[in-house]
């Protein structure tokens, strides 16, 4: 990726050193913004010409596409590396369930309400499904619109208008075009009237093309020449290889190579590479679809709407999208686990979210009621933070106090982990509570709470 060095920016500032910017001066700011740690538009003495230059040169390579509107839009593109290791992957892939307008709209109406109770709590995320695709099947402009409608009025969530049937996009918008969807698709065929659609209700638009990328490339000239904005790509599907082939390709020119046509978010249907008639078609379309997420898409769209289907996809791009440079942490504190007491038993473990939610699991599955106090360890876990140095007796003592532990239990005793035995000295020092080493795996606790209270 091609960034801006820090005197490159300094040149295109005012120089003034006025400080408003929250940077003692120019230089700094420049330093500060060509590292990503500050934004060259909170400057508010730029130029006209140099927003213009600073703007062009730091937009991220993939434009970043909005679909839908207030809280519930969905942010695809934005990113600007192709290897995670680089940098970090910015926006995650929207996930969507498709859904047909051959049902009657009560059946709508139940789907809908599937993918709005489809939600899982993970590593203190919420995760969730982030799109409707409503799929033009019946071929009837007047049904589609109607399917539009019954969607709009049962959810928050931004639609994805699947049809190269102009007539149908153009009712469908007329109910939903102020709420942003995405309109899927123009192609040699209807690429006209699709970008003016596109432009005349300020919605984003796919555009489709299968063959080759050079074509692809052609059809987003014509449609930016109409006005289009915001532009999201498909390759189509032929087969996984050549699929996967394409958005490797288009990830590497429009970062590598500054290639404006390919500088836009992608979509995918995993579903075209199953027949229904398969009986394992959902097992394999979940595992395209994995594939697809992997290698680039920026939304996967699934058929069907059972929650189960969707489950490994959120947590494969919840670990993808996580920033590599931070741990995954949980709030430090004291956590009830079970129906507790003045007399449950309080346990230690750092605020590594891995660490947190398998010690939370195995306490559960001991069937003992349980305080557990997680310290802050920065994100690292049990292991690594005795070894260096944040998982101490102090840092125990300190939560104890702040957490008020003691207006929790009546009894003085603290069970720790066996990666930590060589605190308990010290923690009994500064506590004057008994200290219990635990085991050093947790899966050992099952046993080991039941045999401290025998």
């Amino acid at each position: 990726m091609r960034t801006l060095a820090p005197m490159q920016i300094y040149m295109l500032l005012p120089k003034t050193n006025c400080g408003e910017c929250g940077f003692p001066t120019c230089l700094s700011f420049a330093f500060n913004v060509a590292s990503g740690k500050a934004n060259v538009f909170a400057c508010p003495y730029l130029s006209e010409e140099a927003k213009r230059k600073l703007g062009e040169a730091l937009a991220p390579p993939i434009k970043l596409v909005t679909i839908g509107v207030s809280e519930a839009a969905v942010k695809v593109g934005g990113e600007k590396v192709v290897h995670r290791h680089e940098d970090k992957f910015y926006s995650p892939t929207a996930i969507a369930f498709a859904i047909s307008d051959t049902l009657s709209d009560e059946e709508l109406k139940e789907q809908v309400k599937t993918i709005e109770n489809t939600r899982f709590e993970r590593l203190e995320e919420i995760l969730k499904p982030d799109l409707i695709a409503l799929k033009g099947a019946s071929g009837d402009s007047e049904r589609f619109a109607q399917a539009t409608k019954v969607i709009v009025e049962n959810t928050s969530l931004p639609l994805i208008l699947c049809s190269f049937n102009t007539e149908a996009i153009e009712s469908s918008l007329k109910i939903c075009g102020s709420k942003r969807p995405l309109i899927y698709a123009a192609n040699k065929d209807n690429l006209e009237v699709m970008a003016e659609l596109a432009v005349e209700y300020k919605c984003p638009l796919t555009i489709y093309e299968p063959k080759n990328l050079d074509s692809l490339a052609e059809l987003v000239k014509k449609a930016k020449d109409v006005g289009v904005e915001d532009i999201v790509l498909d390759v189509g599907f032929r087969d996984l290889k050549e699929t996967l082939r394409k958005l490797v390709t288009i990830r590497r020119l429009a970062i590598e190579e500054r290639a404006r046509e390919y500088g836009y978010p992608t979509i995918a249907f995993p579903g075209l590479a199953v027949f229904k008639s398969d009986s394992l078609a959902d097992f394999w379309e979940v595992t395209v679809a994995a594939s697809l997420l992997i290698r680039y898409a920026s939304i996967v769209v699934l058929n069907g709407t059972r929650p189960w289907r969707i489950l490994p996809l959120l947590v494969l791009r919840q670990g993808i999208f996580r920033d590599p440079r931070i741990h995954p942490r949980v709030k430090p504190g004291l956590y009830a686990i079970g129906n507790v007491s003045e007399n449950s038993p309080c346990l230690v473990t750092s605020n590594y979210a891995l660490t947190y939610f398998t010690v939370k699991s195995d306490i559960e599955a001991s069937k003992v009621p349980s305080y557990l106090l997680v310290i802050d360890t920065e994100g690292l876990s049990v292991a690594s933070s005795v070894a260096g140095g944040k998982f101490t007796a102090e840092k125990i003592a300190e939560a104890i106090e702040e957490y008020k532990v003691k207006e929790k239990v009546k009894h003085r005793t603290i069970i720790i982990p066996g990666l930590a035995a060589r605190i308990s000295g010290k923690l009994e020092e500064l506590t004057n509570w008994k200290v219990i080493v635990g085991p050093k795996d947790s899966s050992e606790l099952r046993t080991f709470l039941r045999k401290i209270l025998s």
